[in-house]
């Protein structure tokens, strides 16, 4: 039985893909780029070296970041900064208190930071920190913003030791099906619900659409689609209405 059967069971949704993924807050690889962005991930977790990270928004960036500092050779402490919802003066004052323990600065959304912030950020990195890890994610082609001169050249070749790039959905079409499921699992245990079945179109469609909202909008759609199901069987009508619809009528995410 598989997702191309008349009914996919509970049981199976549960299963597949067999991975040891304990919860949806960690990664799972059931595509040949997943898992090369993993491996990458592993080999860059040994070395202090301050990773960007680049993709769309909603393909996981945030969880590729932790991912790092969690298999880091290091222990330190995780803290996340919101650059898109920071005020000048306050980034200077968390970037202060920078090698008082060892961490790692996840820096959220880089791209979006002013010509100020981009200034103050660049002056602590000058500087030598021998316990605090960067790791920065933008959704932006910061490349062409120093081209266009609304980011720091100086700035970007600090915080890019090594690039990561996380492609988007529509580029991995055979992790759809199987991320839709990984979804699915965690919506069943978190209702806990033992059985449902699955209309194999839902499936079909799951895997034309497009996903412009990349992994985020996936499991959002699987979650509500369980939570106004109530049949028994999930269809194509629990769906979205941005999902069922053609693709050309379809709504795009803005980046």
């Amino acid at each position: 039985m598989g997702p191309g059967s008349r009914r996919v069971s509970g049981e199976l949704v549960r299963a597949y893909p067999s991975t040891n993924v304990g919860s949806e807050g960690e990664l799972i690889a059931p595509g040949e780029l997943s898992r090369w962005l993993l491996h990458r991930l592993a080999q860059l977790a040994r070395s202090p070296q301050s990773v960007l990270i680049s993709g769309e928004t909603g393909t996981g960036k945030t969880l590729f970041a932790q991912h790092l500092h969690e298999h880091g050779a290091a222990a330190r402490t995780l803290r996340i900064m919101n650059c898109a919802a920071l005020r000048d003066g306050l980034l200077a004052d968390l970037l202060s208190d920078l090698d008082a323990a060892p961490t790692t600065l996840f820096l959220d959304e880089v791209g979006e930071l002013s010509p100020w912030g981009q200034a103050v950020l660049l002056r602590r990195l000058q500087h030598e920190h021998p316990h605090t890890r960067f790791i920065a994610a933008t959704h932006r082609d910061l490349s062409q913003m120093v081209k266009h001169g609304h980011f720091s050249g100086e700035l970007l070749a600090k915080l890019s030791g090594a690039s990561l790039t996380v492609s988007p959905l529509r580029a991995r079409r055979e992790e759809v099906v199987p991320l839709a499921l990984h979804f699915l699992r965690i919506g069943l245990r978190s209702a806990n619900l033992k059985l449902i079945s699955v209309e194999p179109e839902l499936f079909e469609l799951v895997e034309r659409h497009d996903w412009p909202g990349n992994v985020r909008e996936l499991r959002n759609a699987m979650l509500n689609a369980l939570a106004v199901n109530d049949s028994g069987t999930l269809e194509i009508a629990d769906l979205p209405d941005a999902v069922r619809a053609p693709p050309a009528a379809a709504k795009g995410y803005s980046r």
